[in-house]
């Protein structure tokens, strides 16, 4: 997957219509990761959040899906 780096909203290819479906929001905690994305693109992100979850050893949780599914590594 190719997704823009977390500093990178004024490199956008304004002319790319797919640039904007693929903007993804991050926030950091002590304790926690939450990313939150386009619908279109969810598959793909739980893929990827799933398997960066099980490499660096940190529990996953996906909020949007029901009943509330967590990964643990």
């Amino acid at each position: 997957m190719d997704y823009p780096s977390l500093d990178a909203l004024d490199e956008l290819d304004s002319e790319n219509e797919d640039s904007e479906a693929r903007l993804t929001d991050y926030s950091f905690g002590h304790r926690l990761f939450y990313g939150a994305g386009s619908w279109s693109l969810a598959r793909e992100l739980a893929e990827s959040w799933e398997r960066l979850g099980r490499e660096h050893g940190v529990a996953i949780a996906f909020v949007s899906d029901s009943p509330l599914r967590i990964v643990r590594p």
